[in-house]
């Protein structure tokens, strides 16, 4: 279960194996333990749901489901089959450290002042933009690369 805000993700238990989800060659999205990476600021719903199959769907951290509009760190992704679901991820914008959908220097101070807890947090693999595992000083460079472009 991941915490956002001190508490469980609004509910929701994150439990997927990595290769129930079937994404597009040339997405430029992947999977890490149960996170959807690769995924760029301003990256709309319909977008992302083109590359996933038909029975995915996108959930916001309130689980209401997301059809249009730009996706956010901690958003849900769900794989349904027939009306139950079969897997779920999280989804993570690179860069986006506090799942407002923008990277910002918000994020940059964030990442670097917090660069040890966010391993335990649901914005981990948003903040860990090289994939290697840690946040870091790298890292944050990165982010405010993002931020000021």
């Amino acid at each position: 279960t991941y915490t956002y805000n001190g508490s469980a993700a609004q509910g929701f238990v994150i439990s997927a194996i990595d290769s129930d989800f079937e994404i597009s060659a040339g997405s430029g999205y992947s999977l890490k333990d149960n996170n959807i990476i690769g995924v760029k600021e301003g990256t709309t719903a319909t977008e992302m749901l083109k590359a996933f199959e038909d029975s995915c769907k996108v959930f916001d951290r309130d689980g209401n489901q997301v059809t249009s509009g730009k996706i956010c760190s901690g958003y849900i992704m769900r794989k349904y089959s027939g009306s139950f679901v079969a897997s779920t991820a999280v989804i993570n914008v690179s860069g986006d450290c506090d799942g407002d959908g923008k990277v910002t220097a918000k994020d940059v101070i964030r990442a670097e002042k917090k660069s040890a807890a966010l391993e335990t947090e649901l914005y981990f693999y948003a903040a860990d933009i090289n994939g290697d595992g840690a946040v870091n000083s790298s890292d944050v460079s990165l982010i405010a690369n993002i931020a000021i472009n």
